[in-house]
């Protein structure tokens, strides 16, 4: 099987970059979590909040979840051509439900522990703890916020892709062609300005009528057709010459969107920093029905201004940008996301005791978290039964040993990539 996406024999290392950038962006966006005042159910946080990081985390919240979403509609794309629809279904379920497992099982167990020590004064030990969580104890945190258990926290990615990928199996076994019109009716549709119209429409009404009260049904509503729109059009060049030559517009636009969202949030909320917490609390947060509408239009064209920012400049500048660290983070990223936040909410709650300098107690946990993430995919790698446990290539398991300089050469985003 031959590795890379390819758009007219033209490999979409783009996308890579895209993938790659998504997920580093993710895992300094959880930092800021950490030290970000918002809903207390949220997980471990900082006692020394910083109200002014709910600014750039507003910049980067909206987008960060649609790209992967995108990107991964187009790996599973690249996948789907080269295999029938079972096949596609069991190479995802090997390469996404047995880290899923362990997540659940073994990395996000010490993320619930130090919550439940945060919020409800456990004082119990963590084998203590960790054994109530594999039974379900769902009495662990009596008298404070609801805590189900198990549970897979910032995995959610994980198992949302693992059943998108189902849905769209079923789909290719029973209908394929009506992927093919969808296709064709997307490169119709999108020309001009219904590029930035339509998608920008339905993400305002989602979030107007859904974000709120059916939180669930809100993130069906926008990750499937951004999953299902990164596999109708990777190799469909059309959409993306289109995006290319718009992103300067875009990004004009991204960046007064943005503007705009902030400035209402100033002007309804206050300037105290803890929108978050406000927004989740009132279920509307915006009082009136215009409010609200006008907040919802803003949000949504925020919202995909930024996606035709991110693709069309990764497009224009990493369409042919290759070299070993693409090749190398290609393969680490997923290891990364799946070990990265209960680094941040362990270390950062630890760190916290000691009552170090903010500055120094923000630099060290970057720092661990950044080393824990490449410390996870070296180990990992080069020990063969760990690797489908972080989501390596079940197929080079035997590389698993092989510094990434000794492996051959991946051009482009692969066909058999998890995200």
């Amino acid at each position: 099987m031959e590795s890379g996406l390819a758009v007219q024999d033209v490999r979409r290392t783009d996308l890579d970059w895209v993938r790659i950038g998504a997920f580093l962006l993710l895992i300094f966006y959880h930092v800021g979590v950490f030290y970000a005042p918002g809903p207390t159910a949220v997980g471990a946080v900082s006692p020394r909040p910083l109200p002014w990081l709910v600014i750039p985390m507003v910049l980067v919240n909206p987008w960060r979840m649609l790209v992967l979403f995108v990107v991964s509609g187009a790996a599973t794309r690249f996948m789907s051509d080269k295999m029938h629809a079972g096949a596609l279904l069991k190479s995802r379920s090997v390469r996404l439900l047995i880290p899923l497992a362990l997540g659940i099982l073994v990395i996000v167990p010490p993320q619930c522990f130090v919550q439940i020590v945060e919020r409800c004064g456990y004082s119990g030990s963590y084998f203590d703890f960790w054994g109530r969580y594999l039974q379900a104890d769902q009495h662990l945190c009596a008298g404070g916020p609801h805590l189900i258990v198990p549970t897979y926290n910032h995995l959610w990615f994980v198992a949302y892709l693992w059943v998108f990928t189902a849905l769209l199996a079923l789909v290719l076994s029973v209908a394929p062609s009506v992927l093919t019109r969808l296709q064709r009716w997307l490169e119709q549709m999108l020309s001009g300005w219904s590029l930035f119209l339509w998608p920008a429409c339905w993400l305002a009404f989602a979030w107007l009528f859904l974000e709120h009260r059916f939180p669930l049904s809100y993130a069906c509503a926008i990750y499937i057709p951004a999953f299902l729109f990164g596999y109708l059009t990777p190799k469909s060049d059309v959409i993306w010459m289109r995006m290319d030559k718009v992103r300067r517009r875009a990004l004009v636009g991204a960046l007064v969107s943005y503007c705009s969202m902030i400035g209402l949030a100033f002007l309804v909320l206050g300037a105290h920093g803890g929108w978050g917490a406000q927004m989740a609390a009132s279920h509307t947060g915006l009082r009136t029905l215009e409010l609200r509408t006008m907040g919802a239009a803003v949000y949504g064209l925020n919202q995909w201004l930024w996606i035709l920012v991110v693709f069309g400049f990764a497009r224009h500048y990493f369409a042919n940008c290759d070299g070993p660290m693409r090749r190398y983070l290609t393969e680490a990223i997923f290891p990364f996301y799946i070990i990265h936040q209960t680094t941040i909410e362990v270390v950062g709650h630890y760190l916290a005791k000691e009552r170090l300098p903010l500055g120094i107690e923000a630099t060290l946990l970057i720092g661990t978290t950044i080393a824990s993430c490449f410390a996870t995919y070296e180990v990992a790698r080069r020990i063969r039964p760990m690797c489908p446990l972080f989501g390596l290539k079940p197929a080079t398991a035997s590389r698993c040993h092989s510094p990434a300089k000794d492996r051959p050469i991946a051009r482009g985003l692969n066909s058999d990539d998890t995200a």
